[in-house]
């Protein structure tokens, strides 16, 4: 689809999840900004999860070691507003939705392809929001672009007891796809990584195998297809 917009000579992309209900602005508050600065490669909605109060994502945000989350996911407006003074600094748009330019996106595909065709599902979105952050690029979010989204995933609490319990609501299948992912990811981007994030991922790299070894062996068989 996106090779049939360049086609086309599109200006922007959206990409959407089928399972979203849009308010009837969202897409021009996205497209008003995107038009406003050419240093901004994308535009991330601010998503709620369906018929609820709580943030689905408010976009992709990167910490040490390449570990992507979702901005504010599982929180309350109220609990995270006041932990906003503007805008919070994402690096892309959750692949449930966002607004991308064209130009970017042709900047950098490889082979063609503008996602990485290996990441079935999951992360997928993260490296293509990185990529375009190596590029030079920047994101940002539009909150008055409001999204409601049905999840099919959990959304969990923050914090350690949160991700566990998070977790263990997911399938098989989405911990493969995500555990092959995160580790094509590691190896995609290495070298680019300074000594700090290098020991973080080699670090994480060693907890999130010991962890497959000891409790979900299956992630090493799902992950080899």
């Amino acid at each position: 689809l996106i090779r049939r917009a360049r086609e086309l000579n599109a200006e922007y992309f959206l990409i959407i999840n089928p399972d979203t209900i849009l308010d009837e602005r969202a897409v021009s508050e996205l497209i008003r900004i995107l038009d406003s600065g050419n240093h901004l490669a994308s535009v991330s909605p601010k998503i709620l999860t369906w018929k609820s109060d709580k943030i689905d994502t408010l976009g992709l945000i990167l910490k040490p070691g390449l570990r992507f989350f979702d901005y504010g996911q599982g929180q309350s407006e109220l609990e995270i507003k006041p932990n906003i003074k503007l805008e919070p600094n994402i690096i892309g748009p959750s692949g449930a939705a966002g607004l991308f330019r064209m130009s970017a996106l042709d900047r950098i595909r490889v082979d063609n392809q503008y996602f990485d065709e290996r990441m079935f599902m999951y992360k997928e979105d993260c490296d293509l929001a990185y990529r375009l952050f190596l590029a030079g690029y920047k994101s940002q979010l539009v909150s008055s672009a409001l999204i409601y989204h049905d999840r099919s995933v959990h959304v969990g609490r923050p914090g350690l007891l949160g991700i566990l319990k998070n977790r263990r609501t997911k399938s098989r299948s989405i911990r493969a796809w995500s555990f092959a992912n995160q580790n094509l990811l590691w190896k995609k981007h290495w070298r680019r990584q300074n000594l700090k994030n290098k020991i973080i991922i080699f670090s994480l790299y060693l907890a999130s195998h010991i962890w497959a070894i000891l409790f979900e062996r299956f992630l090493f068989n799902n992950s080899k297809k």
